[in-house]
């Protein structure tokens, strides 16, 4: 069911990437248009696989810095915190404690109409005892605020390689310069 969700969204990406070529031959650069985004988020993560002894929702922080090469494309690098420890049970009977786990990850990110946000990437979860990688999908919502400020509920799908997946919903606040 993994390899089928990652080669889906896989597939979803070609067309907007083919789009992409041929819009950037009818853009021009201007300097004063905005380039940067730097976006603070609360999140809480559902882990499908965790005891039932153990809390289900798990709160995290995060940290998004962007840099669009376009109106529709940008790069991220996305950092999280989550804030609890908890046991996660792998489909091998195999228990796998996290502790505070960190996770980073690069993003590829395709913006609709200035709202509408699609992202993926690559990245890592840090953690004392064993470290992950994982591929993550973000759909988000940008509601503009004034000044180039702006409010995004989301919901991210984390799959974590030979391990356990995870939902996140979350709410940030970004800063547009």
């Amino acid at each position: 069911m993994q390899k089928q969700f990652v080669l889906f969204i896989s597939i979803l990406m070609i067309p907007f990437a083919l789009d992409a070529q041929s819009e950037l031959s009818h853009t021009d650069t201007d300097s004063s248009e905005v380039r940067f985004r730097i976006a603070l988020a609360s999140l809480n993560s559902y882990v499908p696989t965790v005891q039932e002894s153990e809390r289900m929702l798990i709160p995290a922080w995060g940290l998004e810095f962007e840099y669009f090469i376009d109106h529709q494309w940008a790069i991220a690098g996305n950092f999280e915190l989550e804030l609890l420890n908890y046991i996660v049970e792998t489909g091998e009977e195999e228990a796998i404690s996290r502790d505070y786990p960190f996770i980073a990850s690069l993003l590829l990110i395709h913006e609709f109409n200035n709202r509408l946000v699609l992202s993926a990437g690559y990245g890592k979860e840090f953690e004392p005892r064993k470290n992950f990688d994982l591929l993550t999908f973000t759909a988000s919502y940008k509601v503009p605020l004034s000044q180039n400020w702006d409010l995004s509920p989301g919901i991210t799908y984390n799959s974590r390689f030979n391990a356990y997946d995870s939902w996140s919903l979350g709410l940030a606040i970004g800063k547009s310069f």
